[in-house]
């Protein structure tokens, strides 16, 4: 009788070992050397951590919260639900997309990093041929071919994203990536050995061959090695996917849904945050220097890394604030995601410890305002999640059932305000004078400003912020 889980597993694993056989074939019939082979697998890395993308996204089990404040767009982790990108497709989680953003990170900045010192220590410019990059391109083709046949058959049609989580997809690709370095120098050991090509090819496809059957064991095989190998390349800790927020019986009687205008005026400042991030200070860093020598491809490179930045920021405050209502069953509320079609969270109206108006500079300008609650679920877990912003908060308030609060806003703190403002204009004395003076050019004075008082600058924006919410 024919085995139809060992041929779909071989169906699987031809594509992968017919790519990574390839490199055999460039050096017999093309000349490829290592370092050709090299490129080739920098290409690779490359396309692993690309389809990772969406292995993050269908991931369904969680990662142990650990270091999960440092991800970007990390205030998405809470957020229940997901959808489907197509027909009869498995759900792409929103709680997921910290991890999905961090691995385009990877893309963008640890990949083509190891890229250019490849290309930099090795002297690629002089090596490669035009033939050589034609052979290295169908080479590439056949490994994103690879993957993406690994990617539906095993991935998503056996459905291995259920025993799946977004850290573990993540391992996989920094043990990718930690291979390819011990590569690399494995292949500078053999160049400067004047080693046959064939030999160091042999090496280098026997050390990749054997990490892929390692990936395969552990990712599809439901074979766990054992020893020190076992622990260090593993990838257990998965947890249990979040449990569903169980819905009230009954049709709410209040239906209450943020003021859409003032959730995307409210996005601004959290969209604006991103650049305190260490990419988005970089980013501000190029732009200003591509301003500065008018070079506008180097304007171009800071813009298309401030643009996903910012953008990313708006876009998670709104999945988190625009697309809910509030829905009142009795003496409970609950928080509904519409386009999710999920509920947040649940809670009984007696078991919240407070609730609270707070003051904030968008509800200021726009006449709106936010209910802040305080609760602790039968785990001991605080739960401090904000409500609106809504047009009439008071009248808000009471169709939920909440105890009506001091929605005034005090007056901005003129004394901080100033006090602020003379530590700024002390601190801009120092670069206007350099440029008075003429001991250095504007365009140097504003890039030390930006790479030496980031930090200062972030505090004074703190003081002027506390003034305007008179804190």
């Amino acid at each position: 009788m024919i085995d139809r889980d060992a041929l779909r597993r071989v169906a699987t694993v031809i594509p992968l070992l017919g790519a990574n056989l390839f490199p055999v074939v460039g050096v017999l019939s093309f000349g490829w050397t290592p370092v050709a082979v090299l490129v080739l697998y920098w290409v690779e890395m490359g396309i692993v951590t690309c389809w990772s993308v969406p292995k993050v996204l269908f991931a369904q089990r969680r990662s142990p919260e650990v270091g999960h404040q440092h991800l970007p767009l990390s205030e998405l982790r809470e957020k229940r639900g997901g959808k489907s990108l197509w027909w009869d497709g498995p759900p792409a989680y929103v709680r997921n997309v910290p991890f999905a953003a961090a691995q385009v990170n990877i893309l963008l900045l640890v990949w083509l990093v190891l890229g250019a010192f490849l290309f930099a220590q090795l002297g690629l410019q002089n090596r490669m041929t035009s033939a050589l990059m034609r052979t290295v391109a169908v080479g590439g083709v056949g490994m994103a071919v690879g993957r993406g046949v690994e990617f539906h058959r095993e991935y998503i049609r056996e459905e291995n994203y259920v025993e799946t989580s977004p850290r573990a997809t993540q391992r996989a690709t920094a043990r990718h990536m930690a291979v390819f370095v011990l590569l690399m120098g494995v292949a500078g050991v053999i160049e400067s050995a004047r080693t046959a090509s064939l030999v160091g090819v042999g090496v280098i496809v026997a050390a990749k061959l054997a990490h892929e059957v390692h990936n395969y064991r552990t990712e599809y095989a439901d074979e766990r090695p054992g020893g020190i190998v076992g622990r260090l390349l593993d990838s257990d800790g998965n947890e249990d996917p979040p449990e569903r927020v169980s819905m009230p019986d009954g049709t709410p009687d209040e239906r209450i849904r943020p003021d859409s205008r003032a959730v995307v005026a409210d996005g601004i400042v959290p969209g604006m945050s991103g650049l305190a991030s260490r990419t988005g200070y970089l980013a501000v860093l190029l732009t200003a220097f591509g301003v500065i020598v008018l070079e506008w491809v180097v304007v171009a490179a800071g813009l298309a890394l401030l643009s996903p930045i910012v953008l990313g920021k708006l876009g998670s405050h709104y999945l988190r604030r625009g697309t809910v209502e509030y829905r009142r069953y009795g003496d409970e509320l609950v928080e509904y995601d519409r386009w999710l079609d999920e509920p947040q969270w649940r809670v009984a109206i007696d078991d919240i410890e407070e609730s609270s108006v707070p003051r904030r500079v968008v509800d200021r300008f726009l006449g709106t305002g936010t209910i802040a609650l305080d609760w602790r679920d039968a785990d001991e877990e605080r739960h401090v999640p904000s409500l609106g912003p809504f047009e009439e908060v008071n009248d808000v308030a009471e169709r939920l059932g909440l105890s009506a609060t001091d929605a005034e806003q005090k007056d901005p703190d003129r004394t901080m305000f100033v006090a602020a403002a003379g530590i700024a204009l002390t601190f801009l004395a120092v670069p206007v004078g350099a440029v008075v003076s003429g001991e250095m050019g504007a365009g140097g004075v504003v890039i030390l400003t930006l790479l030496f008082g980031g930090p200062f600058l972030m505090v004074l924006g703190a003081l002027l912020w506390v003034a305007a919410m008179n804190w």
